[in-house]
């Protein structure tokens, strides 16, 4: 199975979520789509468990079902620009210009702030339908190490 630059695990170690992330701009479904598909093909796509798939880039997050096939179309997609435009603004760089390794911090970042959000403070609309919040609670993310 291939190595995910991020992953959400759960107290007993179970893998939640997974998540790849690419600074490329312009994206769309039929890329991510794609782009799944082509890393899926490198193992086991059954190995994902029960866990979300994430792929984030500056402008797009797209996030697949547990179950999703790996030819399957993204279930959601969301405003990258809007979900990460604080974090851009933290660390003072325009999403275009950011490298891919602070890219992933920046994105692990987000993500570690929504696994440590109480339930009652998580906002509604988009980001709530996915099902990444419920995923996350309570959640440690982990940065892999660079092959």
């Amino acid at each position: 199975m291939p190595q995910f630059d991020l992953t959400a695990r759960n107290s007993q170690g179970r893998t939640c979520v997974v998540v790849e992330t690419k600074r490329r701009p312009g994206s769309d479904p039929a890329w991510a789509r794609q782009w799944r598909r082509n890393v899926l093909s490198h193992g086991d796509p059954s190995s994902l468990g029960d866990g979300l798939f994430v792929l984030a880039t500056p402008d797009k997050i797209y996030v697949w079902a547990e179950a999703a096939t790996a030819d399957s179309a993204p279930e959601h997609e969301l405003s990258g620009t809007a979900l990460l435009k604080p974090y851009f603004d933290r660390a003072g760089v325009a999403p275009n210009a950011i490298e891919p390794g602070a890219f992933e911090f920046l994105v692990a970042l987000w993500l570690e702030d929504l696994a440590s959000t109480p339930p009652a403070d998580w906002p509604s609309g988009p980001l709530a339908a996915t099902g990444l919040l419920d995923a996350l609670a309570g959640t440690r993310v982990v940065r892999q190490a660079a092959a």
